[in-house]
């Protein structure tokens, strides 16, 4: 879809004026002397040709044109310095000024509003947007003054001298200043967005190209050609990526080794297939993690509810309320805020939470292309049991988190709850396996236990598969229930359920 401008070009002007307004004496002493400028230029031409003319005998007063001459260049020098200082200490001072608003902003709004955006698009505005306003305070404004004031200043002296002079003059300054302007504007629309855009993205890659180069370093591969990597540089790295995440103290899941391990086999089958590496260290070297993750614990809503006597704190039971009841996933709870509970009770997931190095990282959901972004509805009585705790949470602005507690302390509070009520050791994530199971249970489609959870069917179709057996026999009891088919319409019978099946 075509992008639009948030505002017309006439209530952007207003606005960059409006900016602009603690600048406007540097801007009149610019276009003051920018005015003062170019008619010095026209005198320059005017009484050098005159002195010219007196020297050699045409007319009378040589010194005087020689020192007007004079005059006219000094004031060329002096006002072409004045005009620059006064247009650049001022508009670069409303540029700082841009500059520390800007960042103030970013700081004061959501980290969610950033989910999505591009790191080079950002820079971009911070840097070169910004920048760019520079052409509007120094040599727009009062260029614009210089282009209005001076042609009417030279027509009123040239009808002083004669008329007819001014008459001429009139056509050529039309054309200038106006038709020759009003063109470019027309012929340039849309360009400048276009650029903008692209200068975005590819800022946005190179910054990519530099972060990753990080990760190079990190496992060693920097002066490494693919053709010189061997099976035993992959069993290291893979060394490295398992005591990485030891050292977080959460270590990686098998799955998501298992993932990470699978794009660097595609990297060089890729390389094998079209640019002639002879073999692919990975095979050799073995996967690590698994493809399927690991046993699945599952509790019941009356075990859950033996659980839920035990939380310690009002905040900790309507964090473990959501996991249960909506199936998200905790990094999805913990960046709730307080405007994503809709009015007819819904959960807008859109955005997920975890903190790294003592820094709080925002990012889209898991499968954000795939149905992560989505509305879950919840129970009218969670719905309010939200909205009461987040009215008691002091200063809380509807872009605040609602959930202060990290993965690790939900993690151990609930391994505090299984061992007081002597439930099976569950992890976290297991509640959304719970409530998959639930709503199994319940007897709702494999596509909408998708579309609930955020995943995709495939992935639900293999991850809960075992859990569907028992509909598989409330299927044929139902059809026994119907009856046998007797002898004489066997054929037909079967040929309808054969029917149906394939419909």
């Amino acid at each position: 879809m075509k992008r639009k401008f948030s505002y017309s070009m006439k209530e952007m002007n207003r606005r960059l004026l409006a900016i602009g307004r603690p600048i406007r004496n540097y801007i009149a002493i610019s276009t003051v002397a920018s005015v003062l400028g170019a008619l010095s230029h026209m005198g320059l031409m005017g009484f050098g040709a005159l002195w010219l003319l007196a020297a050699a005998g045409f007319c009378d007063g040589m010194m005087t044109y020689a020192a007007l001459t004079v005059t006219c260049a000094v004031l060329i020098a002096v006002c072409r310095y004045l005009e620059g200082l006064f247009s650049h200490l001022g508009a670069y001072g409303i540029l700082a000024k841009m500059r520390v608003h800007l960042f103030d902003a970013i700081d004061r709004i959501s980290p969610a509003y950033m989910i999505g955006r591009e790191t080079g698009d950002i820079m971009n505005i911070a840097v070169a947007d910004i920048e760019t306003l520079e052409y509007f305070f120094a040599h727009t404004i009062g260029p614009m003054f210089t282009v209005i004031l001076l042609p009417l200043t030279t027509i009123a002296l040239a009808w002083f001298v004669n008329p007819l002079y001014a008459l001429v003059l009139i056509p050529i300054y039309i054309m200038i200043s106006v038709v020759l302007p009003l063109g470019a504007l027309i012929a340039g629309r849309g360009i400048g967005m276009r650029y903008r855009e692209q200068l975005g993205d590819l800022k946005s890659k190179i910054l990519e190209s530099v972060y990753s180069i990080r990760d190079i370093q990190i496992f060693g591969a920097g002066n490494r050609k693919m053709n010189e990597i061997t099976a035993l540089d992959i069993r290291d790295w893979q060394q490295r990526v398992k005591e990485m995440g030891e050292a977080t103290g959460l270590p990686y899941s098998e799955t998501y080794l298992y993932t990470i391990h699978a794009q660097l086999t595609a990297l060089f089958n890729y390389a094998q297939t079209f640019y002639g590496l002879r073999f692919n260290p990975c095979d050799a070297a073995g996967y690590m993690g698994s493809s399927v993750a690991g046993e699945m614990l599952i509790i019941t809503k009356d075990q859950y509810e033996l659980l839920r006597k035990e939380f310690r704190n009002e905040a900790y039971l309507l964090a473990f309320d959501i996991l249960f009841w909506t199936g998200c996933r905790e990094g999805e709870m913990l960046a709730l805020l307080p405007k994503d509970l809709t009015d007819d009770d819904q959960l807008r997931i859109y955005k997920t939470y975890h903190r790294k190095k003592g820094q709080d990282i925002f990012g889209p959901t898991k499968n954000s292309k795939k149905g992560g972004n989505r509305n879950v509805p919840i129970p009218h009585w969670l719905a309010e049991e939200f909205r009461t705790y987040c009215s008691r949470l002091y200063g809380l602005t509807p872009d605040d988190r609602v959930f202060y507690m990290t993965c690790t302390a939900l993690n151990k509070e609930l391994t505090r709850c299984t061992q007081l009520t002597y439930l099976p050791d569950i992890r976290v994530h297991d509640l959304r396996h719970s409530h998959v199971s639930l709503c199994i249970e319940l007897g709702y489609s494999i596509v909408l236990v998708a579309k609930r959870i955020g995943d995709t069917v495939p992935v639900v179709m293999r991850t809960y598969a075992h859990l569907y057996p028992n509909k598989q026999q409330e299927l044929v009891s139902k059809l026994e229930a119907i009856g046998s088919p007797t002898s004489n319409n066997d054929d037909s019978d079967l040929m309808s359920l054969g029917q149906a099946e394939n419909r």
